[in-house]
């Protein structure tokens, strides 16, 4: 599952592992990624941090929660306190 709400990098990830044949399915902000958590249960999540109306840090909280399925973050810009955060 790819979670971003940038399109146009939602549409490379995902075209990039379907060109492998992977399955991908996508969310746009992170209530509509726990939505698809639930009903899709992913083997692999890449999660962006800053979303909309559920950011990646509440998604990945949430998700921990009932799973252990590996997380991938993205980050628009690695110099950011959420790439601190997120190396910790």
């Amino acid at each position: 599952m790819i979670v971003d709400d940038d399109l146009t990098l939602l549409r490379g990830m995902q075209d990039s592992l379907e060109d492998e044949e992977y399955h991908v399915v996508t969310a746009r902000d992170g209530r509509e990624a726990m939505r698809l958590v639930y009903s899709e249960r992913p083997d692999l999540i890449i999660l962006d941090i800053m979303m909309p109306r559920l950011d990646g840090w509440r998604v990945c909280r949430r998700v921990r929660e009932m799973s252990d399925v590996p997380i991938i973050w993205t980050l628009d810009n690695p110099q950011s306190q959420d790439f601190a955060k997120s190396a910790k």
